[in-house]
C-alpha cells in the first residue's frame, strides 16, 4: 500500500505520508452498548484502523491548536493518564495532552519525519 504503514503500535515503523487516494472509505459509529464514538479508516489494500475516541478527539485538538491559532505553526500532544478528580465525566482516563517539549524541536521532528516520506517516493 503507498499509504499507511498499519504496523501495531508497538512495533518500529517506517514513516508513511496518508493520501485520500490510499483509503476505501471512513465511518464513524457508536458501537451498540457503548457511549463513545469510534472512527474506523479502511485503506484500499484492505487492512483497517479503528481509532477510539480519545484517539479522534487528541487528533482533532491537536490539529486546531495550529490551524486555528494565530501564532502556532506546530503542535505536539503526547498521552497523559489524567486523575479523576482532574477530568471531565465521561472522559477516558488517558488522553493526548499538550507536550512540554520546544517547539523547534517538535518541528524538526515533524519536518524530518515529513522529508523521510518525500524520499520513499522520489
Amino acid at each position: 500500500m503507498e499509504g499507511a504503514n498499519l504496523k501495531g503500535p508497538s512495533s518500529k515503523a517506517d514513516v508513511k505520508l496518508v493520501n485520500v487516494f490510499d483509503l476505501e472509505r471512513v465511518i464513524a459509529f457508536i458501537p451498540p452498548g457503548h457511549t463513545h464514538t469510534r472512527v474506523l479508516i479502511k485503506f484500499k489494500d484492505g487492512s483497517t484502523l479503528i481509532f477510539q475516541q480519545a484517539v479522534i478527539d487528541g487528533i482533532i485538538r491537536t490539529f486546531l491548536d495550529v490551524a486555528l491559532h494565530p501564532e502556532n505553526a506546530v503542535s505536539e500532544f503526547v498521552p497523559e493518564l489524567i486523575p479523576k478528580d482532574r477530568r471531565k465525566p465521561g472522559f477516558a482516563k488517558w488522553q493526548l495532552m499538550p507536550s512540554l517539549r520546544d517547539k523547534g524541536e517538535v518541528m524538526r521532528d515533524a519536518v524530518e519525519a515529513l522529508r523521510k516520506t518525500l524520499q520513499d517516493v522520489g
